[in-house]
């Protein structure tokens, strides 16, 4: 089975964890509980969120990363072999 890798990023508040609600396994959150009260956001994604979609013949493997200067160093990372990058932008 072909193995393709999807990345989905955007900036807070910007809808990125709906890509991993297809998950076919239960996705791995890194979510945690804001200690922050300036966004009106009860839990935000410290690190990167994992799910996976099987197709007929491939398997898309979906990485969700927050669009932040603190998670460059993950770009390096998740960024290899990936098939796409989708990034979701507020443009009100």
């Amino acid at each position: 089975m072909t193995e393709h890798k999807t990345l989905f990023s955007g900036i807070i508040r910007m809808g990125k964890k709906p890509p991993g609600a297809v998950s076919q396994i239960p996705p791995l959150s890194t979510d945690v509980r804001k200690t922050d009260a300036s966004v009106a956001k009860n839990v935000t994604t410290v690190g990167l969120d994992y799910g996976e979609f099987s197709w007929t013949t491939a398997k898309s493997c979906i990485f969700i990363a927050p669009l932040a200067i603190n998670f460059d160093f993950m770009w390096q990372i998740s960024s290899l072999g990936a098939l796409g990058l989708i990034i979701l932008i507020d443009n009100r």
